[in-house]
């Protein structure tokens, strides 16, 4: 898969951020329903490829930065998708804590969720987020588990920074499912983002979905 482009994806966007809101559950739509009744083939490339010729700097937030960030850190999403002519919101999915937009062809749903945390057994930042991709799973794992890789977001007005975040795909047939979960376990909060497509490389709009819409993380720059 091609390596994201961070001069171009990063520096030439403006977002709205999302508000703080409640964590709601997205239908998995007809997708759910397929891969429910077949088994699943796990993608192998991470989304996006990582450039080793980048050196991730200060500002970016790893799983092990979680509990240092301070008690009254703000977390949002930046919405990249608001008047690109690439995709439009589907207002039907849309209420607090809960918004998704669809490709030009309606090809691809994206998915987007913010919001506390809840109840998890997990005590650190990685075991949360997996916690979260197997509840928007619909259940335990399985024999699914350990799939789950690690990606990142990227940190909004930070260029170059990243979000370390959990991810997985799979591909059923022609229908395909992407989904990047962050816990933050000291601050009670997580962001996720489900990428659904049919007849259309999930890799593909995942790499778009996730180049575009970046976590916004206040203070800007973490002590």
């Amino acid at each position: 898969m091609a390596t994201v482009n961070l001069s171009s994806s990063i520096g030439s966007l403006t977002m709205k951020l999302r508000p703080l809101s409640t964590l709601t559950t997205i239908s998995a739509l007809a997708l759910a329903l397929a891969l429910s009744a077949c088994a699943p083939k796990q993608t192998s490339s991470p989304i996006p490829t990582l450039d080793a010729s980048i050196i991730p700097p200060v500002d970016s937030v790893h799983f092990s930065d979680g509990p240092a960030l301070p008690s009254d850190t703000d977390i949002a999403w930046g919405d990249g998708f608001a008047g690109d002519d690439g995709w439009h919101e589907v207002e039907h999915l849309t209420e607090p804590g809960r918004w998704a937009y669809a490709n030009r062809d309606e090809t691809c749903v994206a998915a987007f969720h913010s919001g506390p945390l809840g109840d998890s057994a997990a005590t650190n930042d990685r075991d949360a987020s997996d916690a979260l991709i197997t509840a928007a799973l619909g259940g335990d794992l399985g024999d699914l588990d350990g799939l789950p890789s690690d990606g990142y977001f990227f940190r909004y007005k930070s260029e170059g920074a990243q979000v370390d975040h959990r991810q997985f795909s799979v591909t059923v047939d022609s229908f395909g499912r992407f989904i990047a979960a962050r816990a933050f376990v000291a601050l009670n909060y997580s962001v996720i983002v489900t990428v659904m497509c049919e007849g259309t490389d999930v890799t593909s709009a995942a790499d778009e979905v996730l180049s575009k819409n970046m976590i916004s993380i206040g203070p800007e720059t973490l002590d």
